[in-house]
C-alpha cells in the first residue's frame, strides 16, 4: 500500500526484498514468473562481494499495472540460489574495508536508469545478520511493524532504543543522524469483507475506520514531504 500511495503521487518507488531465506514481494506483487535465476539481491551481493561491477538496471522488474513502481527480487528460489546465500555474510563485511551491502544500496541510489525517489527495503522478522545492519546503519527511516500484544512490547521497545542509539550516513552539520522509526500496527484482520473494504477505501483515497492504512498513509505521506 506505502510503495502504491507513493507512485500514485508520481514517486517513483523501488521494493527491496532482503528477506533472502522466504522471499515473496515477487510473488505479492505477480511478477514471480519474470524472476531469472541470474537476477536479485543474492547475485548482486555475492558479486559485489567479487569485487565485479554489476548491471544494476538488469536486475529491476518493472511491477505490473503501475508505472512507478519497480522490484528488486531476492532471487529466483532455485538450488544455485541456496549457494549463493551461503556467500552473503554482511557480520564479515563489516569488517573489512570493502561492503558490499553499503555498494549494494549505493548502486540502487546511483546506477539505475532512474533516481529513485523512495527506496522500500523489506526485511524479515527479527534482529538478523541481513535486518541489523539495514536497521541500524542502512535506513534512513525504519517502519516497525508490530502487534499490540503484551509479548511484542518488551521487544519493540528494545528495538527502540536501539535505533534512537544508532547512527547512519545521514548528516546535518557534520553530526550523524540516527534511523527515524515510524510505527504500523500488523496485521490487518484476516476477514475477507475486511480486506475488501480496506481496498475500496484505499483505492477511493478515504481510509477513515481504517487505523492500520490511515497509518501507511501518514507514512507515505511522511516520505513524499522528504522528497
Amino acid at each position: 500500500y506505502t510503495a502504491h500511495l507513493l507512485s500514485a503521487n508520481r514517486r517513483k518507488v523501488v521494493c527491496v526484498d532482503m528477506d533472502l531465506e522466504a522471499p515473496g514481494l515477487a510473488a505479492l506483487f505477480k511478477c514471480e514468473d519474470e524472476v531469472t535465476s541470474s537476477q536479485g539481491v543474492v547475485s548482486l551481493l555475492v558479486e559485489l562481494d567479487q569485487g565485479e561491477e554489476p548491471d544494476f538496471a538488469s536486475h529491476l522488474i518493472p511491477v505490473p499495472e503501475s508505472d512507478n513502481i519497480y522490484l528488486i527480487p531476492a532471487g529466483r528460489t532455485t538450488a544455485d540460489y541456496a549457494r549463493k546465500l551461503r556467500f552473503i555474510m554482511p557480520d564479515a563485511w563489516y569488517r573489512e574495508e570493502r561492503n558490499p551491502l553499503k555498494l549494494f544500496l549505493t548502486g540502487i541510489k546511483e546506477k539505475l536508469p532512474f533516481k529513485p525517489d523512495v527506496i522500500l527495503l523489506d526485511a524479515r522478522t527479527g534482529i538478523t545478520d541481513i535486518n541489523g545492519p539495514l536497521l541500524f546503519d542502512l535506513a534512513d527511516i525504519a517502519i516497525v511493524t508490530f502487534f499490540p500484544h503484551p509479548q511484542a512490547r518488551l521487544g519493540t521497545e528494545l528495538l527502540t532504543q536501539g535505533l534512537l542509539t544508532s547512527r547512519t550516513g545521514r548528516k546535518i552539520s557534520g553530526q550523524a543522524l540516527a534511523p527515524e522509526p515510524r510505527f504500523l500496527v500488523s496485521p490487518l484482520p484476516n476477514v475477507p469483507e475486511l480486506q475488501k473494504k480496506y481496498e475500496k477505501s484505499l483505492l477511493s483515497g478515504s481510509l477513515n475506520g481504517c487505523p492500520a492504512l490511515m497509518k501507511i498513509e501518514r507514512i507515505a505521506r511522511f516520505l513524499m514531504k522528504g522528497n
